[in-house]
């Protein structure tokens, strides 16, 4: 199978990584994980990926926070859709996710069908 692209997975729950991955390499997608905030944002400047979906909540430096950085850096990540993963479905924190320039909003639990669809537009553009 050709890769359809990569997605660098910001997520610290084990089980969340374990199944956002399994859908995303079995649709085809190449996949790397950042476990916590900073970690993202290490691998964001240091690599090119075609998407980010980025855990709010993670430790260290929250998503929000690390796409904040990520924009804000020079690296080949500074301009890619970030897609944010929460559990907390709050206008207060979709408006941070907006301001923090990232390009989507998905409620966690998401479905599988969701999440590819939403990440097959996102790289449409």
């Amino acid at each position: 199978m050709t890769p359809r692209g990569r997605i660098l997975l910001a997520e610290d729950t084990l089980a969340n990584v374990k199944l956002y991955q399994t859908i995303l390499e079995r649709a085809g997608y190449h996949v790397a994980v950042a476990s916590h905030g900073l970690d993202a944002v290490d691998k964001a400047l240091e690599e090119r990926f075609d998407l980010i979906l980025m855990d709010v909540g993670l430790p260290r430096i929250d998503g929000v926070e690390a796409a904040t950085r990520i924009r804000a850096g020079d690296g080949p990540m500074a301009q890619a859709p970030i897609i944010a993963l929460t559990a907390d479905d709050d206008l207060k924190v979709r408006r941070s996710c907006e301001g923090a320039g990232m390009n989507g909003y998905l409620t966690k639990p998401v479905s599988p069908g969701e999440l590819l669809q939403r990440i097959a537009n996102t790289i449409a553009g």
